[in-house]
């Protein structure tokens, strides 16, 4: 921790009692905050300049950096929690605390017009980075510096089982999902059959499932049980969505069923699918689902009527053109756009391509001829058929092609996808660009920076913020990238 001369204290955006600063003028507007070079926008509290030292409103700067900063009333205490630190302060304290190391606070925690006050330099190089001031222009400068990861873990101890708190374990968990508006992250952990959730301070807890005894592969059993939260049986949970109304529905990939969660309870909510492996809710109120064995995209009404939207249903292969006589082969994955427009791993054809104004085109991958590819049956972990796959004679150019993509998740106009048969997280443009995020082609668990880490058969991607999530199916962990 260094020691400075120029003391910035942040103003957490939360109500509190209030306290006063002596008589001391206050000049209002006092600084400008960058975060790695962007301005932070200030809602209702500007940083002022008291007492010889330059206030500035926390929330903005620490969301900037990647925090979800949360206010306990009763402990007076700001919690700041990201994938590689949790920070907690309480008001009136000179102490401050970084993944439970405690540090002094050069001035305790404040109070200014219901606003929580901390030192903000001190903090904010207790969790790595970086901050300067420019006295000329009243400048602070907050800058991420480039020994920090790129790539980090933040749940999961990298070892198959079943154990919750903050030394969690995952059994090999596909799918992660959560809407727009929620803190939490919920994660499909497939061969555990339960439905677990992250919460904002790093602790997992599960949501829904029993865990059964291991079959013949080493596996806890599945089964389809409705009822209560801790009594309902899933088997093979591999995706989920939260529509409007804060229902969760999980495909239920190995009972061929979509569950929903609600009020407490697990009910079954439409069936005829086969193996179904991703879902997503839609503005238009329906559920999208890539029911893989049926080689079909369907909808699912919110009265839990199903419709096929696209494909063939039960026959596989590779046309593009018209949405009912389109072709795939195991599609794993599906996203929407706010247009409508519906996009697909087409996993067996290694392609992705996208529903538009009822036409199925390809927008990335290596479409190969008949000629190109043999056909070969491609098994889950535990030696359940998910799909005849197409292996080309062609060398690879790993610039263009996916080789096994499953999940899918949208940052603005570009496509994030789990390469999973490449260990890779790739970028597509929707003008068909594709480029490699992350990863080294490599099977392993590294953290680092983009170019170093490594992962392994990785299968569910969340875009939340400026945060992108990675269900890291084969190393049982949930890793994170800063965008």
């Amino acid at each position: 921790m260094k020691f400075v001369k120029i003391l910035v204290v942040a103003a957490l955006l939360l109500v509190a009692p209030t306290a006063v600063f002596a008589s001391d003028s206050i000049i209002m507007n006092a600084a400008t905050v960058l975060v790695n070079g962007e301005p932070v926008v200030f809602q209702d509290q500007e940083p002022i300049f008291v007492s010889g030292r330059t206030l500035v409103p926390v929330r903005g700067v620490f969301e900037a950096m990647g925090f979800t900063v949360t206010w306990d009333a009763v402990a007076r205490s700001v919690t700041l929690t990201r994938y590689d630190a949790t920070v907690v302060v309480t008001q009136d304290s000179g102490d401050f605390s970084v993944n439970g190391a405690v540090y002094a606070l050069e001035v305790p925690a404040q109070n200014f017009n219901g606003r929580i006050m901390i030192p903000l330099r001190a903090v904010v190089e207790g969790v790595g980075h970086e901050i300067d001031w420019d006295a000329a222009t009243r400048t602070v400068m907050v800058t991420r510096p480039s020994n920090v990861y790129a790539v980090g873990t933040i749940a999961g101890m990298g070892i198959p089982g079943y154990a919750d708190g903050f030394h969690a374990q995952f059994n090999l968990p596909s799918g992660i999902f959560g809407n727009e508006n929620s803190v939490r992250l919920y994660i499909a952990d497939t061969y555990n059959n339960l439905i677990r959730v992250i919460q904002p301070t790093g602790e997992v807890t599960t949501l829904a499932g029993t865990v059964l005894p291991d079959d013949d592969y080493g596996f806890p059993y599945g089964a389809h049980a409705d009822g209560a939260v801790a009594d309902a049986l899933f088997n093979r949970p591999t995706d989920g969505a939260i529509d409007s109304e804060g229902r969760i529905f999980i495909t239920d990939s190995g009972n061929d069923v979509i569950r929903v969660i609600t009020d407490g309870n697990v009910f079954t909510f439409a069936q005829g699918f086969n193996k179904p492996t991703a879902i997503v809710y839609a503005p238009c109120g329906n559920l999208f689902v890539a029911d893989t064995l049926n080689h079909a995209i369907r909808a699912v009404s919110p009265t839990g009527e199903v419709t096929t939207i696209a494909g063939q249903l039960g026959e596989y292969g590779f046309y593009d053109g018209a949405s009912d006589a389109a072709l795939f082969n195991a599609p794993m994955g599906i996203t929407v756009c706010p247009d409508g427009r519906i996009f697909v791993a087409d996993t067996g054809n290694h392609l992705i391509r996208v529903i538009e104004n009822g036409e199925v085109r390809t927008i990335g991958g290596q479409v190969l001829l008949p000629s190109q590819v043999e056909w070969y049956e491609t098994y889950d972990f535990d030696e359940v058929p998910i799909g005849w796959f197409a292996e080309s004679f062609l060398p690879y150019s790993y610039s263009a092609a996916f080789s096994i993509p499953v999940g899918l998740s949208l940052f603005g106009d570009t496509l994030i996808i789990a390469d999973s048969g490449n260990n890779l997280i790739r970028t597509l443009t929707i003008d068909g660009v594709s480029t490699t995020l992350a990863g080294t082609h490599y099977a392993d668990h590294t953290d680092g920076t983009l170019a170093q880490s490594e992962f392994h058969l990785p299968r569910g991607v969340l875009v939340r913020g400026m945060n992108l999530y990675i269900a890291d199916t084969g190393n049982n962990v949930i890793r994170i990238i800063r965008l």
